[in-house]
């Protein structure tokens, strides 16, 4: 024990102007100078702290309440941390700095004043799970890296506008936090800023924001309107990840805001919008649907693409979230996937797709004799569901194809003949298929020529 805490407090110190029982200092475990151990009527320990703190001075501090008097202008960092039985702390008009980590992981510290603080530092905070009223200065000028990270019983705070950066994780876990106000002067929004903040349902981002960094949003489950100003020219493409599926960004039209939202599939509007009933169903039909593929060649068999449904940013489930619906998707032609709203959703949407005949590649012609042209393939073009091929050619000086052969084969080999003797001839070839009497064709192929020599 330091020199002078072997002194026993006197039972009258402090009772004149308190109704406490001062204890005597040599029967706690106490770590600083001048500090005096106070019993109240309701049996709640407190510390009256008359000195400078250095760092971890009250680490682990096994009572109630702190009061911090107007002698002391300096605690050191991590002085009060882990100090689970700590509920409240009362910090003298001289404390300008809340040193890094001063209260980090006071699971049950219900408050603390901190109406002359001017900077917060890192972790100051974090993981104080039972800390609800929370205000801060006015002249409040940073609010450090996770700074009341996981403080989950925290429901509202407002930042006023001498901080110009919401640092990084600095609410992030705090679940209960339902009301947040942001002033003019804030510059950027930090990586992670209030991640997992389940309770919020709107957010206005203020006028002057620049930036708003990675996951600064993300996993927060219930947001329904954040409001994005001008200003603001940089989001993260993970800014609003996995925040549920009723997201609306409310910007204006052409604003880098308004453009973000359209290109991540997040719900946008010019006008904040009324939250629907929890009884309400959402319309689907706002929905972005993507197909793996929407073009598949034709060989007889069944095709259905893999689709993805998106709203505000979320993807929907299958099954859960809606059911597909599938028309055609064996034969050539157009088909629909259609989406039908399910659970939470009501309303339809459909995407096309299509199945077509495999254009004719690899053909050959040449010039043989009898001023004939052949027309062939070395291989069985595209597939065995091939039901002929049409086969267009033209003098190369006209401008269109006149003349078209039909070959009722799924064998690409065919002669023209009767040409005239010297000059240049073009053809193409495309294939078709024949299902129920329905006529499919493919694209035509590119042009070949050939001169007529024999």
């Amino acid at each position: 024990m330091k020199k002078g805490l072997h002194k026993t407090i006197q039972a009258s110190f402090l009772v004149a102007s308190m109704c406490f029982t001062t204890i005597g200092v040599n029967s706690f475990d106490i770590f600083a100078d001048d500090a005096v151990i106070i019993k109240d009527n309701s049996g709640l320990y407190t510390v009256s702290v008359e000195e400078n703190l250095t760092d971890g001075k009250l680490y682990e501090c096994p009572y109630e309440k702190i009061l911090v008097s107007d002698k002391v202008d300096s605690i050191g960092k991590y002085a009060f941390a882990k100090s689970l039985s700590l509920k409240e702390i009362e910090l003298s008009d001289k404390i300008e700095l809340v040193v890094n980590g001063l209260c980090f992981g006071c699971e049950n510290l219900e408050s603390i004043n901190l109406d002359s603080v001017k900077e917060i530092g890192n972790y100051a905070f974090s993981d104080c799970k039972n800390l609800k009223d929370v205000k801060f200065s006015k002249d409040i000028k940073r609010i450090g890296v996770r700074a009341f990270y996981n403080c989950s019983s925290i429901k509202s705070i407002e930042v006023s506008g001498n901080v110009e950066e919401i640092e990084d994780e600095v609410f992030s876990g705090c679940s209960n936090l339902s009301n947040i106000k942001l002033n003019e002067g804030i510059k950027t929004i930090g990586k992670g800023a209030f991640f997992d903040c389940d309770g919020l349902t709107n957010v206005k981002i203020p006028d002057g924001v620049l930036s708003i960094e990675n996951v600064s949003f993300k996993n927060c489950d219930n947001l329904y309107n954040v409001v994005i100003p001008e200003s603001v020219n940089y989001i993260s493409a993970s800014a609003f990840a996995e925040c549920g599926k009723k997201l609306v960004i409310v910007a204006k039209k052409d604003s880098y805001a308004y453009k973000y939202a359209v290109n991540n599939d997040i719900k946008v509007s010019e006008n904040i919008v009324v939250e629907a009933k929890k009884d309400e169903k959402i319309d689907i039909s706002d929905a972005n649907v993507s197909l793996d593929s929407n073009i598949y060649y034709y060989d007889g068999k069944r095709h259905v693409p893999k689709v993805t449904v998106k709203m505000g940013g979320y993807i929907l489930k299958q099954g859960i979230d809606y059911n597909l619906v599938y028309t055609g998707n064996k034969k050539p032609g157009i088909w629909k996937a259609q989406v039908l709203g399910k659970g939470d959703y009501e309303g339809s949407l459909s995407k096309d797709y299509k199945i077509i005949v495999t254009p004719v590649r690899g053909f050959r012609i040449k010039n043989v004799k009898k001023r004939s042209i052949k027309i062939f393939a070395k291989k069985r073009n595209a597939s065995k569901n091939i039901t002929g091929y049409q086969i267009a050619y033209k003098d190369i000086k006209n401008r269109r194809f006149k003349r078209i052969n039909t070959l009722n084969t799924g064998k690409l080999e065919y002669v023209l003949g009767r040409f005239k003797k010297y000059k240049t001839y073009q053809v193409k070839v495309r294939c078709f298929v024949n299902t129920n009497g329905r006529m499919s064709y493919s694209k035509w192929s590119g042009i070949k020529q050939v001169k007529i020599k024999k």
